[in-house]
Parts: structure tokens; C-alpha cells; sequence
């Protein structure tokens, strides 16, 4: 997917419904300013905050997810934009049984 933040105060949200549990890799990329990666558990509690400054690649491996609704949010934390389009990008791996 990919998408361009078009104001200072844009907040993108994508939405991921897992129907059991499963590994999740989310990447953010082509990032010509910098822009956060967030990721909201289906009780809203954060289960990922992005910690890097700059505009490089960000991205979040999580293990163990149960089903439910996730959230990704993209947004500028210092309030730059860019006409270019950010890439976002989710893998899903279901996780192997006994």
C-alpha cells in the first residue's frame, strides 16, 4: 500500500483483521521526511510505538498475535510532509501448532 500525508496533523489508520493467531511484520519505507509507524491491539493498548529519528525505514515484528482487529497508524511526528508516497507493507505468518 502506499499513501502520501497530505497535512502537519494527518493521522493515517490501516486496519489488519487476523482471524487467529499469527506473526505480524509491518514495514514503513520510501520515507522522504520522517513518519512514525504505530500499532493499536484490538483493546487499544500500543503494541508498537516507533522510537527512530530520520527519515529511514522503520519496521515492527510481532509474535504471537491472538485474532482480532489491529491498527496501524502512520503519522508525522514533527509535522513534515512529502509529495512522495510512503510504502507500507504487512506480512502475516500463521503460527505453526503442536
Amino acid at each position: 500500500m502506499q499513501s502520501v500525508l497530505r497535512t502537519p496533523e494527518e493521522v493515517q489508520a490501516w486496519h489488519a483483521s487476523l482471524g487467529s493467531a499469527l506473526d505480524l511484520t509491518v514495514v514503513l519505507s520510501n520515507l522522504q521526511v520522517e513518519y512514525d509507524l504505530h500499532i493499536v491491539v484490538p483493546d487499544g493498548t500500543a503494541l508498537y510505538d516507533s522510537s527512530r529519528y530520520g527519515a529511514d525505514d522503520d519496521s515492527a515484528s510481532l509474535s504471537g498475535l491472538a485474532g482480532g482487529e489491529y491498527t496501524i497508524y502512520i503519522s508525522s511526528p514533527f509535522g513534515d510532509v512529502s509529495d512522495t508516497p510512503y510504502m507500507l507493507q504487512a506480512n502475516v505468518t500463521p503460527i505453526e501448532g503442536p
